[in-house]
């Protein structure tokens, strides 16, 4: 990657967090901090969304078309931020689920994208995502979880209900994120993003110790002061869902019947109806990751606050791929209708592309643009290097031609 034009260069010190070549890409935007949309050669774009990202003091959140493309930065982008900024960096990755199939999310996938949203929710992180992965629905963005600090007291029903209200399933032992285990006064449970599952030990209704704990030997690590109860799935049923649940249910047409339906896969539709039904009854549901795509109240847009910067890399090809995704989603859907997989008339499992759209420029984001077809005045002052298949002395030859020009390499 080269930087054309020595004049966009300043010679003031530049912030101390920016690495390397960083303070040479930060000369190069600077005369364009008016643009909306930015112009440049795919190589140049991790050192530009690390530059923006490190000169933004609230949360980041850099859209990519595809999965491919998402993790191209998410490799990329530690070579270009500095010191501080690199710990900032998460991915948020899409669940790897057909739409309106009833398949259960790898469970390291659920606990990356709870992992960011807590991050969006605690600090300024900088996350990567992918068109697939924000279009998904997730958690609703809600004030602090319940917290549990040592000395502090909570009736252990309260405390039992939380968990089940957080997704939490309840087992004889912990040995997995998402579960909790309850044995007379002691309560374990492990929240997703935390490495260790914690012992919370109550005598009466008082918080008497907090400790960290080895799944494989349940014998404890480390006492801390506080945990929090964070959500172990990014949808539970609980009164909050009983306005979607009555929508869903008004949108399902119950008594629609094709020609084919065949009588097994007929009562394979009437199962997730009465499902439904027993959601809105305050029942538990068997199907919780099936209702998920269609019941979980937020989007990672939701959690990244009022100082958001988003960026959006190429948004044409953003826009094409979740049109892309809709037209998909809608051919699912008529299959499994047309086979009575499912009941008719469920809506989108997903963010829509106007949906999205509206997401990416809510009012309190500002949303910066990359684009590898901009020009004129969005085209920033980068070149690709030229492809000299390993022969060093056409290399050393170009690198002085640049220099020569005063470019910077």
């Amino acid at each position: 990657m080269i930087a054309t034009d020595p004049h966009a260069i300043p010679h003031d010190t530049p912030p101390a967090h920016l690495d390397g070549l960083g303070p040479v890409v930060l000369g190069a935007i600077e005369p364009f901090d008016a643009q909306p949309m930015l112009g440049l050669p795919d190589a140049a774009k991790p050192a530009v969304i690390a530059v923006l990202a490190a000169r933004h003091q609230g949360p980041v959140l850099v859209l990519a078309p595809t999965p491919t493309n998402a993790a191209d930065l998410v490799d990329a982008l530690p070579l270009w931020l500095g010191e501080r900024d690199r710990s900032r960096l998460l991915q948020f990755p899409a669940r790897e689920t057909a739409p309106y199939e009833r398949q259960k999310p790898a469970p390291d996938i659920v606990e990356a994208r709870l992992s960011a949203i807590e991050s969006l929710r605690q600090g300024s992180p900088i996350v990567v995502a992918d068109v697939d992965a924000a279009a998904q629905r997730t958690v609703a963005a809600v004030s602090a979880p319940l917290e549990l600090c040592l000395g502090s007291t909570i009736r252990m029903a309260d405390l039992v209900r939380s968990l089940d209200a957080n997704g939490y399933e309840r087992r004889r032992l912990v040995v997995e994120p998402s579960s909790f285990a309850v044995r007379g006064g002691i309560v374990d449970f492990w929240p997703p993003a935390e490495v260790e599952p914690v012992r919370v030990e109550l005598f009466g209704d008082d918080i008497d110790s907090i400790r960290r704990f080895d799944p494989l030997t349940q014998r404890s690590t480390q006492a801390v002061e506080r945990v929090a109860v964070r959500p172990a799935r990014e949808w539970s049923p609980g009164p909050a869902s009983e306005p979607l649940i009555e929508a869903l249910l008004t949108a399902v047409d119950q008594d629609r019947r094709d020609e084919n339906d065949a009588a097994e896969a007929t009562a394979e539709a009437a199962l997730l109806t009465l499902d439904l039904e027993h959601l809105r009854n305050g029942g538990p549901t068997a199907r919780p990751d099936f209702w998920t795509q269609f019941l979980a109240p937020g989007t990672v847009f939701a959690h990244l606050g009022e100082d958001a910067l988003v960026i959006v890399d190429e948004p044409h090809d953003v826009s094409s791929r979740a049109e892309e995704r809709d037209r998909r989603a809608e051919d699912a859907r008529a299959e499994l209708e047309w086979e009575a997989r499912i009941p008719h008339g469920l809506p989108h499992p997903w963010l829509n592309c106007d949906e999205l759209d509206a997401e990416i420029h809510r009012a309190s984001h500002r949303v910066r643009s990359l684009s590898r077809l901009a020009s004129g005045d969005q085209r920033l002052p980068f070149r690709p290097s030229p492809r000299l298949a390993g022969k060093l002395s056409q290399l050393f030859e170009s690198l002085r031609e640049s220099r020569g020009r005063g470019a910077h390499v």
